[in-house]
C-alpha cells in the first residue's frame, strides 16, 4: 500500500494519499505447537535470536499520510519522517518456501530501495525487519541485508553497529499489517 501511494505521489495521480492495512483476528482462537512448522513453541517471538522457535500472530491496524516533501513543506505540515527510497520483491521461483523469502529477492529489494533513494549502507543506522522469529526466515532476511550492505560498499566503512529491530518481537505477526506496522515503529 505504501509502494503503491508512493508510485502515484512520484507520477502525479495524487496530491496526498493514505495507505495502511490491518489485521483482526476474533476470537482469537490460539494455536497448538508442532514441530516444524512456523508457530512459536512458548508463545514468545524472538527476532534474530538463537533461542527463537517461530511467531504468533497478533493483531494491528495502521495508516500513514504520504505527501511529495516539497508539497508538504509548502502547506507547514508536521512531517515524521521522509521516505527516501523504496524496494519491493516477489520472489518467485527463488524462494526457500512457500512462506519463506529468498535472499536473491530480498537483497535487490534492499538494493533498489537504498538506490532508489540515494542512501549509503554506511549511513543506515537502524533496519526495521520483517523478522518473524523463525530460523529459515530471519537467516535469510539477514543474509540478504549482509549482501545488500557489502554490495553497496557499506561492510569496509561502516564504523557504527547498525540495528536490527522487528516490531514481531512486541506484537507477533500482524500479516496483512506487519508492513505498516513495522513502518510505524520505524518513524517512532
Amino acid at each position: 500500500a505504501v509502494a503503491t501511494a508512493a508510485h502515484a505521489l512520484l507520477t502525479d495521480q495524487a496530491d496526498m494519499a493514505l495507505a495502511g492495512a490491518s489485521a483482526l483476528s476474533f476470537p482469537n482462537q490460539g494455536y497448538l505447537y508442532e514441530d516444524g512448522l512456523v508457530s512459536s513453541i512458548d508463545g514468545k517471538v524472538r527476532p534474530f535470536d538463537a533461542s527463537a522457535s517461530g511467531t504468533v500472530f497478533g493483531d494491528s491496524v495502521g495508516a500513514v499520510v504520504l505527501k511529495r516533501m516539497v508539497d508538504a513543506l509548502a502547506d507547514s505540515d508536521e512531517c515524521l519522517a521522509c521516505l527516501c527510497g523504496l524496494g519491493v520483491t516477489n520472489d518467485g521461483a527463488s524462494k526457500a518456501g512457500y512462506a519463506a523469502p529468498g535472499v536473491p529477492g530480498q537483497r535487490e529489494a534492499i538494493c533498489t530501495a537504498m538506490r532508489v533513494g540515494g542512501v549509503e549502507p554506511h549511513h543506515v543506522s537502524m533496519v526495521e525487519c520483517h523478522a518473524t522469529g523463525t530460523l529459515v526466515g530471519d537467516g535469510i532476511e539477514a543474509r540478504a541485508l549482509s549482501d545488500a550492505f557489502e554490495a553497496g560498499g557499506g561492510g569496509a566503512e561502516r564504523g557504527s553497529p547498525c540495528g536490527l529491530t522487528s516490531i514481531k518481537g512486541n506484537i507477533g505477526h500482524a500479516n496483512a499489517a506487519a508492513g505498516i506496522t513495522g513502518l510505524a515503529k520505524a518513524v517512532l
